[in-house]
């Protein structure tokens, strides 16, 4: 009797299995899906990466020789962020004109920037690595100081700042 009940389960399992082979593959579930974009904003910056030097004009009071002096420095800027540089914030100009307090005496100072030819650097463009440029000061010959005896040196030291404006 036993081996009839085992008959009976093998059939109805084969039954069963053939059952199932007969239906169709279970299809794979179709996925939905979004585009979308990935922004990228840089903002540019610029700095002054080597700080320009102290600048001195050693001056004989109503000298037949003009007295120039100068100072580096470096700007580092992203590349292809334009930039000009400036004195004090006054933008726009190529020669900068000052009156020493102490002294009395005038004095110009302009920039000269690496790869520009002269010396109003204009707007220049970033290349992400440093540039140099050159601050250059001048006493004009014949000029006459304040000086009531003996040597007189500027005490207010004359301060002046670098402006990168981009």
């Amino acid at each position: 009797m036993k081996s009839h009940q085992m008959k009976k389960l093998a059939v109805s399992t084969i039954a069963a299995a053939a059952m199932f082979a007969a239906l169709p593959a279970a299809q794979a579930a179709t996925l939905s899906s979004s585009n979308f974009n990935v922004i990228i904003n840089l903002t540019p910056t610029c700095s002054v990466s080597t700080q320009p030097g102290d600048i001195t004009l050693n001056y004989t009071d109503g000298g037949a020789a003009a007295v120039n002096s100068s100072t580096t420095m470096g700007v580092t800027c992203t590349t292809g962020a334009n930039y000009q540089l400036s004195l004090d914030g006054a933008a726009g100009s190529s020669t900068y004109s000052f009156t020493d307090a102490d002294t009395g005496l005038p004095y110009t100072m302009s920039f000269t920037a690496a790869g520009t030819g002269g010396t109003d650097t204009g707007t220049l463009s970033g290349t992400g690595s440093e540039v140099s440029a050159t601050i250059g000061a001048n006493i004009a010959a014949s000029q006459s100081g304040t000086c009531p005896g003996g040597v007189c040196t500027s005490t207010n030291n004359e301060i002046h700042f670098v402006v990168v404006n981009y």
